[in-house]
């Protein structure tokens, strides 16, 4: 990623090692199937757990300053709906879904 975030930079440096990695692979006709398999695994489990955790904050940072992302962000949102069905948490998630859909 180009413009990432600071709790996208684990991501980002880990998409840098797999390219890297597929490059050399590439250069030298080595391969590092089983390597890269498993650092892509590493990062879709990365992946889950730093979307899957976001603060509000967060939320609406990528909302707002990154508007490319906001298919992501109303994925995010009602996955929350589905995941914690509270009174408190429904609440929070339409007050972030609609600020989304005005930005």
């Amino acid at each position: 990623m180009s413009n990432e975030l600071p709790f996208e930079r684990p991501l980002a440096e880990l998409r840098k090692k797999i390219d890297e990695l597929k490059r050399f692979g590439a250069e030298k006709q080595i391969d590092f199937t089983d390597e890269i398999g498993r650092l892509e695994q590493r990062y879709d489990e990365q992946e889950k757990e730093i979307y899957g955790n976001l603060t509000a904050a967060q939320i609406m940072h990528l909302a707002v300053i990154i508007p490319v992302r906001r298919r992501l962000i109303i994925s995010i949102s009602f996955s929350v709906i589905l995941s914690s069905f509270t009174a408190t948490g429904c609440l929070r998630t339409i007050l972030l879904s609609s600020a989304v859909w005005r930005s």
